[in-house]
């Protein structure tokens, strides 16, 4: 779905998301709320962005029993199918274009999958703490800092898959 990368948490894409989610279906999310490419990162430097906590707010508000799995997936390879524009090095951290909107076949994309996990225990502890704060949608002090908790742990299970693809292009490499 295509989100507001500027907008808000109450923006209304995001509650349809939301919604998706709550319905039982899969719902993929790009957490960083970017692309960053290849060539914008020295070889070994890490290349996971901070992710935003809208993705901890749309674990949070699941309602009891509806909690979802979190599979946390790491790509590579996207770079050389829809490749942008490089820019010079003072630029590489400003928005870029796609070299052609349509994709470039033949290349090959590895995705590296985790342990599937949830955040039943951590949602009902905050519920019994703070009672009624998730019934509602917009988003309070204490429900933004459970956001944000929750986002950090998913975004350290990416990086240890970040860390393995990093690890496996490294030995491809010798």
């Amino acid at each position: 779905m295509p989100l507001d990368r500027s907008g808000s948490l109450e923006q209304p894409l995001f509650k349809r998301f939301f919604e998706k989610l709550t319905g039982g279906s899969w719902c993929h999310i790009f957490a960083e709320g970017r692309v960053w490419q290849n060539w914008r990162f020295e070889d070994g430097e890490p290349r996971l962005g901070p992710f935003k906590f809208g993705i901890g707010k749309l674990i949070a508000h699941c309602p009891e029993g509806k909690e979802p799995l979190i599979v946390p997936l790491f790509h590579q390879g996207m770079d050389k199918v829809i490749p942008e524009k490089v820019l010079s090095k003072e630029k590489n951290k400003k928005a870029s274009k796609p070299l052609s909107l349509f994709p470039k076949v033949g290349n090959q994309i590895t995705m590296y999958v985790g342990e599937p996990f949830d955040f039943k225990d951590k949602i009902k502890a905050f519920r019994e703490k703070h009672p009624g704060t998730l019934d509602s949608w917009q988003s309070s002090a204490e429900a933004i800092e459970l956001y944000m908790e929750i986002t950090n742990e998913v975004r350290k299970k990416v990086l240890v898959l970040e860390l393995e693809a990093r690890e496996a292009e490294a030995k491809a490499k010798r």
